[in-house]
């Protein structure tokens, strides 16, 4: 018993060591400008949150002039903006300057809005030569 104790044990030992170095996940930098589908990633991110039949109607009467500002930490900003100013728009109500003095202003907090891309990597690395 003794023996084959002894004789497993260094093939373990080998095969926890060359499996570790079999698969590696790194994050990958994220590129100057968005791709194309990050891109549509987003956009239908934004389109199916305003569309889902779960959202409630603003408490406000239709027809109502709001002016609609945006905040947060993304630069899609004016993107959101343009988006939910049609939504609005088609549930009724009239989106106006600040200058032309609505009845209601509408505050959007953008908090998060992106994607992540990561790799994943399953064999040895290469191994470059002087």
């Amino acid at each position: 018993m003794k023996r084959s104790r002894h004789t497993i044990l260094p093939f373990l030992s080998m095969a926890v060591v060359l499996l570790n170095g079999c698969a590696v996940t790194n994050s990958m930098p994220p590129p100057v400008h968005q791709t194309a589908i990050e891109q549509f990633l987003l956009t239908q991110s934004v389109e199916m949150a305003l569309n889902r039949e779960e959202n409630p109607s603003l408490p406000l009467p239709a027809g109502e002039s709001l002016f609609l500002e945006v905040s947060g930490l993304t630069v899609n900003k004016t993107y959101v903006k343009d988006v939910v100013t049609r939504w609005l728009g088609e549930q009724g109500f009239r989106v106006q300057s600040e200058s032309d003095n609505p009845s209601y202003k509408v505050i959007i907090l953008v908090e998060g809005l992106g994607t992540e891309q990561s790799q994943s990597f399953f064999g040895f690395p290469p191994v470059q030569s002087a």
